[in-house]
């Protein structure tokens, strides 16, 4: 599947690391593994089928992607909300995906911690917290986007980082539109970083509420994965 696919369409960067350490693991990829890549797959076929059928040119739709990157204006969410409402993906194959890759994420953090399911009930909301915090300042949610919240699963919402996204998600706006004025988007890029800082804040607060009930181990492994500092 198209890196630039799996990355912006399903925000899935974690999969892409992941199927490298399966194919690395001895017994081969466990039967989640395997479903999650053969959604993967079953994901890229529909989506270029239909944009044949479509008359929809993929280097022409993917290179306005591009340009919004360029231009700051690219809103992921938006673009894979885009894919669903032209019929190029079907909601029920992306929401498949997501909860298989849930799965995957949660089993291979859990293992690699050591923890048991009682473990996992207290460490999971804190771990969800920081991997919020972490994007939201723009410190990313682990190794290769590995954490990221929506694929953990569960909502472990914190006010501060949902201020950046709403504060992002205006800044975006602000530049797609061509008559903005200059004080406008001024503005925009101010409540951004006011939001930013005040999550930075939060950031530190909720690192430390983890660490304090990890092992030295766990702490240890989350640590050279990239959750925590």
């Amino acid at each position: 599947m198209s890196r630039i696919f799996i990355a912006m369409a399903l925000t899935c960067v974690a999969l892409l690391p992941l199927r490298a350490r399966a194919q690395q693991q001895q017994d081969g990829p466990s039967p989640d593994q395997q479903e999650m890549f053969q959604q993967m797959q079953q994901a890229r076929d529909q989506m270029f089928q239909r944009m044949q059928e479509k008359g929809i040119d993929p280097q022409e739709f993917f290179g306005q992607m591009r340009d919004q990157m360029a231009s700051g204006a690219f809103d992921p969410a938006d673009f894979q909300k885009q894919l669903v409402d032209k019929g190029l993906i079907d909601q029920d194959l992306v929401d498949k995906m997501q909860t298989t890759m849930q799965r995957v994420t949660v089993g291979t953090l859990k293992e690699r911690l050591g923890a048991s399911d009682d473990d996992w009930k207290i460490i999971q909301p804190k771990l969800q917290k920081v991997v919020a915090l972490r994007g939201a300042t723009g410190q990313g949610g682990g190794a290769g986007g590995f954490g990221m919240m929506g694929i953990m699963g569960g909502a472990a919402q914190s006010p501060a980082a949902t201020d950046v996204s709403k504060a992002m998600r205006e800044l975006r706006n602000a530049l797609k539109d061509e008559k903005a004025k200059t004080e406008e988007i001024g503005a925009k890029l101010q409540a951004w970083r006011d939001a930013r800082e005040r999550a930075k804040s939060e950031l530190t607060k909720a690192q430390a509420d983890l660490i304090g009930i990890l092992t030295a181990r766990q702490e240890g492994v989350l640590l050279t994965m990239g959750f925590i500092q």
